[in-house]
């Protein structure tokens, strides 16, 4: 491409320069023309409106040369050449063609330099328009992302998707455009929902700041929108953990290790944690331990908070949905052993029957008397669990007490020969 400053094309912006005044400037408007005359950079040409004179982005400039020539010959002016195009312009282009990462941080840098430039209208527009790069690509708006910091990265990770640009102007340009710090509760759950399962596949997963995380969400989970309450309960972003007894491995990574004291006095098996996502109603609260290890039941963690959010959830207790049947083995016989707990049971009977001062309690059904309970001792007590559709027979004998009662006998409380006496259960 030719100097613009040489040869015919000078002339012709010469020419132009003489005639304009008495000639064109009564009928020239810019817009209105549509032969492309101006050298930009890309060695093209272009039309007044279509190129400025100061780097843009997204638009083509006006060769150094080209302004020189026009400066000399004062058109500059007369053929209306801007330095920047309009915010109108500017913007509609910018969201038709959202920046890659690489190209991001220029051009927020520029439309920061320009921010005075912007009216309030300006600013709700870019509230909604995905022109933020994501680092997993694809884009977001700016209400979609956070302004990236270390502590809040710390707090939240991968759950949130942020805006990492550390020029204190880009920042606050984009501050301006909507992009949140911190996360709102419920800007904070649809985050979750969203990107949980990035999160739980990163290397750096800690179950113990997800929690902290889940934490939050429960403090304000009743006060939720019904449709965001209902969105949750059917994602699979609840942690759960099943229990396993394999043999110890206390360095076991991933799990956490612990030589049971009364069924493993040796501390030859251990107890493995092993966590899982899971829907609300893939998962129990946990009431019964002993059910708990057996069955391998998806457990919510054993956090008082989080057994409140999983409550709200309608996730249910453990005992409520297994079916039990006790069967006894032999024949029912006083013992020694049967013989303390009848003793037990017709000492402690007052404190259930009798008030603090004494007085009858009034609500007792008939029959209901511990002390007209007769105890005796079987060989032992098995059970059979129904849960989930499947059908359970543990080895030991897991139940260690059963009540018959019929109508017209002595209610019979019976004692598993096979198990330690254990009254809570009683």
């Amino acid at each position: 491409v030719a100097d613009p400053r040489e040869g015919a094309q000078a002339a012709a912006v010469r020419y132009l320069a003489a005639q304009f005044p008495r000639q064109y400037a009564a009928q020239y408007c810019a817009k209105d023309v549509d032969v492309p005359f101006l050298l930009a950079t890309d060695e093209k040409y272009y039309t007044p409106t279509t190129c400025f004179l100061k780097d843009t982005p997204f638009f083509p400039t006006v060769v150094p040369a080209m302004v020189e020539l026009l400066w000399e010959a004062k058109l500059l002016e007369p053929l209306e050449l801007q330095e920047h195009p309009g915010l109108e312009l500017l913007l509609p282009t910018l969201y038709e063609h959202p920046p890659s990462s690489v190209e991001a941080p220029a051009l927020f840098k520029y439309l920061a330099e320009r921010s005075e430039e912007f009216k309030t209208k300006h600013w709700r527009g870019m509230t909604g328009q995905k022109f933020l790069p994501l680092a997993n690509g694809g884009w977001a708006c700016p209400a979609e992302v956070f302004l990236h910091s270390d502590e809040v990265y710390a707090r939240y990770g991968d759950l949130l998707d942020y805006a990492r640009y550390d020029d204190p102007e880009v920042r606050e340009f984009l501050s301006r455009a909507g992009t949140p710090r911190q996360p709102e509760l419920p800007q904070l759950v649809t985050n979750v929902l969203a990107n949980y399962r990035r999160y739980y596949e990163a290397d750096q997963f800690c179950v113990e700041d997800y929690c902290g995380v889940l934490g939050e969400i429960a403090a304000g989970y009743k006060q939720m929108p019904a449709a965001l309450q209902a969105k949750m309960k059917k994602t699979p972003f609840l942690p759960a953990y099943r229990i396993a007894t394999t043999p110890a491995a206390p360095d076991a990574p991933g799990a956490e290790a612990a030589a049971s004291s009364s069924s493993d006095p040796d501390g030859v098996l251990a107890k493995v944690v092993e966590w899982e996502l899971v829907c609300a109603r893939d998962c129990y609260l946990i009431d019964n331990t002993v059910l708990q290890r057996l069955l391998h039941a998806p457990s919510a963690p054993d956090d008082l908070v989080l057994r409140q959010l999983y409550s709200a959830m309608e996730v249910p207790w453990l005992s409520q949905c297994v079916e039990r049947q006790w069967e006894v083995r032999g024949q029912p016989s006083p013992s020694s052993r049967s013989a303390e707990v009848q003793a037990v049971l017709r000492r402690r009977h007052p404190l259930l029957t009798r008030t603090l001062k004494g007085e009858r309690r009034g609500n007792l059904r008939p029959g209901v008397a511990l002390g007209d309970i007769v105890v005796l001792e079987v060989p032992a007590i098995m059970q059979v669990i129904q849960f989930e559709g499947r059908t359970y027979r543990p080895d030991e004998g897991l139940g260690t007490c059963k009540l018959e009662a019929r109508a017209g006998v002595a209610p019979t409380l019976l004692l598993s020969g096979a198990c330690e006496t254990d009254y809570f259960d009683i």
